[in-house]
């Protein structure tokens, strides 16, 4: 199985994302080896290339003060664990060289790509949240013309020369107020339009409005 690394895969915690593209190049390179002897050297690599990684990672979990740092080196020691047994499969399946390389390769490149996606991200969004510790996606995405802002707020309707609907222009009676609550909700919208229409006319005789029962 090809491992192609991708943004999609990074953390933005630069040991874990580094290290990791190390372990895509060398186990994707499993699967190129044509002897045994140049298999078995990749697989030695990887073994300790494996452990130099969970070790500074780990330690990296605990100056975070990381509170599911043992769960997460759990799953380190177990995938250590399943990838030992698979090399010594390998070493003990003479003439299947090629076929367990390719074994190798698939169980260890399912793992690292869910464990990225799980533990590890898990782990990042903890490590961004500590003071001094700035995510650079959320950097670039800040700084990014196509990053969406929040819509400026709307001008006061005054500032164009217009009353503004929301501005009281004169109390409504008691009777008003009673047939404010039985008359069409657009009707009041447009009686309030017409008043506000009205009051920049200077008009103040009395009309009544139709389909309301107000009078202005």
């Amino acid at each position: 199985m090809a491992m192609i690394w991708t943004a999609s895969y990074e953390t933005g915690v630069p040991l874990m994302d580094n290290q990791h593209k190390e372990l895509f190049k060398h186990m994707d390179a499993l699967t190129d080896k044509s002897k045994s002897g140049q298999i078995l050297q990749s697989l030695e690599y990887l073994s300790q290339y494996i452990d130099k990684h969970f070790r500074e990672e780990q330690d990296l979990h605990a100056s975070c003060k990381y509170p599911q740092r043992d769960a997460h080196k759990k799953l380190h020691v177990e995938f250590v664990a399943a990838y030992r047994k698979l090399r010594s499969e390998f070493e003990n399946s003479p003439g299947k060289e090629a076929i367990m390389s390719m074994r190798i390769n698939r169980n260890a490149v399912e793992w690292l790509k869910n464990h990225i996606y799980g533990p590890d991200k898990t782990f990042a969004k903890y490590y961004f949240s500590l003071p001094g510790n700035v995510d650079p996606k959320a950097k670039l995405s800040a700084a990014s013309p196509f990053t969406r802002r929040a819509a400026p707020e709307a001008a006061p309707a005054k500032s164009f020369g217009l009353p503004s609907l929301g501005h009281k222009t004169d109390p409504l009676s008691s009777a008003d107020q009673e047939v404010l609550r039985r008359v069409p909700a657009q009707a009041l919208a447009d009686e309030l339009v017409r008043r506000s229409d009205a009051a920049t006319r200077g008009e103040t005789s009395p009309r009544s409005v139709a389909g309301t029962g107000l009078t202005h």
